[in-house]
């Protein structure tokens, strides 16, 4: 008896040593040393009678990412568990195989093993998407049911999560509110269902009455509410935020933190303290390197964020898709093609096109607007699988860069494939159209809109329809279009507005303006960026500085660098030079090259030579090849009979290159 007893125990030590090493090779993701131990392990027929030998090879097989082979291993267990079951379960969520994860769900309750609450922790998992709700809430009936609750606040926080991650906030608070105990877990969950949700002040809420109940935030609290001030632009917010993560002592040890932060400061704005953020990370990885270049990207800095790309190549860091994706933006942008072939090779070679589709859609749109419309038909006749948004991104790039022809021919192909234009493409081709004012061409899809009933219950297809026929000079068609829309926005009074002005029709600039207030749709900064243009055409002073008052002071929008310009040739073409001078003097970005020019040209006008010299000289500093610069000085010096002024000048003009 006793010899018996010590076999059974050399065999349960040898047993719990295999399934150790097993844990090691699922742990390192040692494939080859699994299946050099799976070999072993069929020769001594350890699987016989050892469920617990055959679940921990499941468990490798799925940390390994080879799912078909811990798939067959649990087909050709001679027993199965609960266990056995939940970690199959897990595996297919964790690699979002969802239906394969509800498939074995069904099967093991059919095979008469029960779920237990490891088995719908996993399966709420996959419950992470508002269409999987209903699935999610027979779960919560289940468990319910088969009274698992209880004390279990883990399986009551996964419940909490579900809902939160579906969407249902109402759900996701009576769970938490239904919690026996909660717990800093439980918190979190509702934190970050709040700002996944985009109720970024109620997780703000949640985060001061977590305080008051004596639950300090730890690193997952900070990084929900990070991403909150992030969306809120709460930026004061944000900073305390940050002041409280240093005083904890987190940011050190914790590079997801330091890149939330990094995020935050760069979508509201901050660059300055983005860089600061990013210079003090005590290592920079591929997330936080990527988060920098998109928020360069973000605010039109595509030069310096193609800098950081090459930075973070010098520290050995290789892109990942999210990277990529970026980079080929920022060639698009500013029409770095050759930088755009260097990703795509890159592409090429770790075979990323087939995974990431986003990616073909990204190069195609990048070579079309380099100008290599060859090479973006290329790439997209190599994606297998084109679906809708592949014909858009080709079509409309081709549109952006008015490769007509090209666009309108894609337009059909895309039709014969059977695929069926929806009212974005239309109003891209449309746009096509009306850059070269194609308008019968315009005209036939006028048509098939109509035919199709799509005008109706669509503004932005209506307004696309009102900017072709006015940029085809088919102003009375373009107006009559725009009185039979319905739910006008400001964007469609902006695009006739402008229309008008362009072909110099400034009483109906004007008067589509009052129109506009009348209707109860309040203008926009491009709106008064047209009218302030319009009264400086016109010569109207006193009804543009009407424009500029109402504009921050009724509607409360701040200037920018157009309204400024704007402001600035109102003035010096209407010849006050002294108030465009000190309008400029008195301006943040005063030195700016098209401020400059604005006045050297009204300079030119009225033979300001004074002010003239100093517009001069302040544009060439800032570019010395602008060669309208040049004309205007040179024209300038002539009407004042200074021709060796003016032959200096057209020497300077040569040596610059301009």
């Amino acid at each position: 008896m006793q010899n018996l007893w010590s076999k059974e125990q050399d065999v349960y030590m040898k047993s719990m040593a295999l399934v150790s090493t097993l844990k090691d090779c699922a742990f390192g993701k040692d494939l080859n040393r699994g299946n050099e131990l799976h070999a072993d392990i069929l020769k001594k027929s350890l699987l016989i009678g050892n469920t617990f030998i055959g679940t921990s090879l499941v468990n490798m097989y799925a940390k390994c990412c080879a799912l078909a082979r811990a798939k067959q291993v649990f087909d050709d267990l001679p027993s199965r568990n609960v266990v056995s079951w939940n970690v199959l379960i897990t595996a297919y969520v964790q690699h979002e195989q969802i239906g394969k994860a509800f498939n074995c769900f069904d099967l093991m309750r059919t095979d008469g093993i029960a779920p237990n609450a490891a088995t719908f922790i996993s399966i709420l998992k996959a419950c992470n998407k508002p269409a999987m709700v209903e699935r999610g809430i027979r779960i919560h009936d289940e468990i319910i049911k088969q009274g698992f609750l209880g004390q279990r606040t883990v399986l009551g926080t996964a419940i909490l999560d579900m809902y939160g991650k579906c969407g249902d906030l109402y759900r996701a608070k009576q769970a938490f509110d239904d919690l026996p105990v909660c717990d800093l877990i439980a918190w979190n969950a509702l934190i970050a269902g709040y700002v996944q949700n985009g109720h970024e002040e109620k997780a703000l809420t949640c985060y001061d009455k977590m305080q008051d109940e004596g639950f300090s935030p730890n690193e997952m609290t900070f990084s929900c509410l990070i991403r909150a001030c992030a969306s809120m632009g709460a930026i004061e917010m944000g900073k305390c935020i940050h002041d409280k993560i240093v005083l904890m002592g987190l940011l050190p040890k914790n590079i997801i933190l330091g890149n939330a932060l990094l995020d935050m400061y760069l979508k509201c704005g901050q660059l300055v303290k983005a860089q600061q953020v990013f210079d003090q990370l005590p290592a920079h990885d591929v997330v936080s390197w990527t988060t920098l270049i998109t928020g360069y990207c973000l605010h039109g800095l595509g030069k310096r964020a193609l800098e950081f790309f090459k930075s973070m190549q010098d520290e050995g860091l290789s892109p990942n898709p999210v990277t990529m994706l970026c980079i080929l933006r920022v060639c698009s942008t500013v029409g770095d093609l050759k930088g755009g072939i260097s990703i795509h090779s890159e592409i090429i070679r770790k075979d990323h096109l087939k995974n990431f589709s986003m990616l073909g859609n990204a190069l195609i749109d990048m070579y079309a607007k380099c100008g290599a419309p060859t090479k973006a038909l290329e790439v997209f006749s190599g994606i297998q699988d084109r679906d809708k948004v592949t014909w858009t991104t080709l079509i409309t790039a081709y549109c952006q860069q008015a490769y007509v022809e090209e666009a309108l021919k894609c337009f059909e192909c895309m039709q014969d494939e059977g695929l069926s234009p929806d009212a974005v493409m239309f109003a891209c081709v449309l746009q096509a159209c009306g850059t070269v004012s194609a308008i019968q061409r315009g005209e036939s899809l006028h048509a098939e809109i109509i035919r199709r009933g799509l005008l109706a219950s669509d503004i932005v297809l209506g307004t696309a329809l009102v900017d072709f026929y006015a940029k085809c000079i088919a102003l009375t068609k373009a107006h009559k279009i725009f009185e039979d829309l319905v739910g006008r926005t400001v964007v469609t009074w902006n695009t006739l507005i402008g229309r008008y002005s362009e072909v110099g029709m400034y009483n109906m600039v004007f008067e589509l303006l009052n129109q506009m207030i009348r209707a109860g749709v309040e203008p926009d900064l491009i709106t008064f960026v047209i009218v302030l243009n319009a009264c400086s055409y016109v010569g109207l002073v006193d009804k543009g500085e009407m424009y500029w008052e109402m504009m921050s002071e009724k509607y409360g929008l701040n200037m920018n660098l157009e309204h400024q310009i704007a402001i600035v040739n109102l003035h010096s073409h209407a010849g006050y030079f002294d108030k465009a001078k000190e309008i400029i003097d008195n301006m943040s970005s005063f030195d700016n090259i098209h401020m400059w020019l604005a006045l050297l040209s009204a300079c030119q006008k009225w033979g300001h030579l004074k002010l003239g010299r100093l517009s001069f000289e302040n544009v060439v500093r800032l570019n010395r090849k602008c060669r309208a610069a040049y004309t205007c000085m040179v024209d300038i010096y002539c009407k004042a009979g200074m021709q060796t002024d003016a032959d200096r000048v057209q020497s300077m003009s040569l040596d610059s290159g301009a």
